[in-house]
């Protein structure tokens, strides 16, 4: 279908040309790009169908309860035309709970007549955009390096009180021992006695006892002081 030209020249001038428009006639054919369409009530909406047919076709959008729907403040009826083939439109605003429900687009010309089915039903409405929350950063104290820190503090003190604590501990065990072999006599009997410090000649005889006895009494107090 469309237009074509016919030429005939031998030579002579001019030439003879005729344009001759073939138009093929055909029933209507619809097709309809949507044919379930969910609105939200309160919203606008459009429905379409795309139809084809030869010659140019009587259209009409027809309610399921078989009333026709015309132009006026609730429908907009549009069509866009292109040759044989023409695309239907109807925009329905104000969608109410009567709206909803199936719609039909038809088409008839002299060689037949063709219709196309469209299902409206409704939707929830969208929800509000959500509002945007601030950002907060929160910075939380590093406790495990706080406690290395406090735990090296801990071992750089730690030699010396413990070299403290041996001593005096020596010092006890020392003390405790000896008069417990006093007593059983098993010092004199078995074990040296302890050599005396000093020459006879200075009369300056002492056991070493006494001298152990300050040093451990020098260890408490700076173990004390340490506490």
């Amino acid at each position: 279908m469309g237009a074509y030209l016919c030429i005939a020249a031998n030579g002579v001038l001019p030439s003879v040309s005729k344009r001759i428009i073939l138009q093929v006639n055909f029933r209507p054919k619809i097709r309809v790009p949507n044919q379930l369409v969910g609105a939200a009530s309160g919203s606008d909406v459009v429905l379409e169908c795309r139809l084809e047919a030869s010659p140019s076709p009587l259209t009409s959008w027809i309610r399921s309860e078989g009333i026709m729907l015309l132009n006026n403040r609730k429908y907009d009826i549009t069509e866009e035309k292109n040759g044989y083939k023409i695309n239907m439109k109807i925009k329905i605003y104000g969608l109410t709970e009567n709206d909803f429900g199936s719609y039909k687009c038809v088409a008839k010309n002299t060689l037949g007549e063709k219709e196309g089915f469209i299902r409206l039903y409704e939707i929830p409405p969208p929800t509000a955009n959500p509002k945007v929350t601030q950002h907060y950063e929160v910075y939380l104290p590093r406790l495990r390096e706080h406690l290395q820190s406090n735990g090296s503090v801990q071992r750089k003190n730690s030699p010396a009180s413990n070299t403290l604590m041996d001593e005096s501990q020596e010092f006890l065990s020392d003390k405790n021992l000896r008069p417990s072999l006093s007593e059983s006599g098993a010092e004199d009997e078995t074990m040296p006695s302890r050599p005396l410090q000093g020459t006879p000649a200075s009369g300056g005889l002492h056991h070493t006892t006494p001298f152990r006895l300050s040093i451990g009494c020098l260890i408490l107090l700076e173990l004390m002081v340490w506490l």
